[in-house]
């Protein structure tokens, strides 16, 4: 395993284990993106301020407010890292509000959309991203009925911060869709993984032909990538190398030297959660290669977007099945 790969995954366990002190009532799920975040951009682990951020957050916004949910720790981590976290909140809060006015849900997923775009975009900018993300998003709702929702939003805004003509992005997804579902299937993650590959400027049978790659690679390892937000995992790295084969071994690797680790073993989280965040630092350590359109300083901010997105999803996924394993038992 690459030694770069090795260190970062030694500092975001020990940052886990930090912040499960410190915000010990936080689904544990959550330590782990936020010990992410920090670890993503090479900051020393700021717990105290990460509670402070939370406490500011529930201060300024209502009691049912959906910054209030899940993604409570997350935003607050990020604010946390902000030279003005006041600021960027604020124009969080706006974005957010001006989203809704477009008819988007109130949600947690578009809590980050509109962080993101907070965080990259200037003021002058917010209309017009948020324009194109309404049309993108009605777009594919054409396209896909049934699966477009909320869980879509944080994708939406990362192709509406992009350039791409979105008559052609549409097109761009139904080919990609069309190619990849007989081997990898439907649903809500194949969209998923054809809207990350949006952000390649990569033909996109390279990329295609590259995930089907990794896929196998990965499969023949006995770590299986298709359900429950992890099927775009296989985007993210199929934009930052053209050696598949090496990539699927540093994920693997990353994964099974995490499973060692306390708060990560069998009993802590699952084989594919821990695959997602070895996902993360491979992409990070290997993102030279990419080849897109997306300036150099957003690409990390993209990843990380992603993996939120596909854990927020995990998230959903196993309080669905908590849900539903309580009500068949009353």
């Amino acid at each position: 395993m690459n030694t770069r790969i090795e260190n970062r995954l030694d500092i975001f366990a020990d940052y886990t284990m930090q912040l499960g002190k410190v915000l010990k009532w936080d689904y544990k799920l959550s330590h782990m993106l936020c010990s992410m975040l920090y670890t993503n951009e090479e900051r020393i682990l700021d717990a105290n301020r990460i509670k402070e951020m939370r406490e500011y957050i529930k201060k300024n916004t209502g009691i049912f407010s959906s910054f209030k949910g899940t993604t409570l720790p997350i935003i607050a981590t990020m604010l946390s890292l902000d030279e003005n976290p006041e600021s960027l909140f604020t124009k969080t809060q706006m974005l957010y509000n001006k989203m809704k006015q477009q008819n988007f849900r109130g949600s947690e997923y578009l809590t980050i959309a509109a962080m993101q775009v907070a965080k990259i975009k200037t003021e002058s900018e917010y209309n017009r991203i948020i324009n194109r993300m309404k049309e993108f998003y009605d777009r594919l709702r054409k396209i896909h009925p049934f699966l477009t929702s909320t869980d879509d939003y944080i994708y939406v805004a990362m192709v509406a911060m992009t350039d791409i003509d979105l008559e052609l992005a549409i097109r761009r997804v139904v080919t990609i869709e069309d190619r990849l579902r007989p081997t990898l299937g439907g649903g809500n993650d194949m969209q998923a993984l054809a809207l990350v590959l949006l952000l390649a400027d990569n033909d996109d049978d390279e990329l295609c032909n590259k995930v089907l790659q990794l896929y196998k690679c990965l499969k023949d390892k006995k770590y299986k990538l298709r359900y429950n937000g992890t099927m775009s995992t296989l985007g993210v790295l199929a934009m930052t190398s053209n050696d598949m084969n090496l990539i699927a071994e540093e994920l693997v690797n990353g994964a099974e030297y995490l499973k060692d680790k306390k708060g990560f073993g069998a009993f802590s989280i699952s084989k594919v959660q821990r695959a997602m965040f070895s996902a993360n630092f491979v992409a990070l350590q290997y993102v030279g290669d990419m080849k897109n359109n997306l300036l150099e300083g957003t690409i990390s901010n993209n990843i990380t977007n992603i993996i939120i997105a596909q854990q927020m999803a995990t998230v959903a996924a196993t309080m669905a099945a908590t849900s539903a394993a309580a009500s068949s038992a009353n």
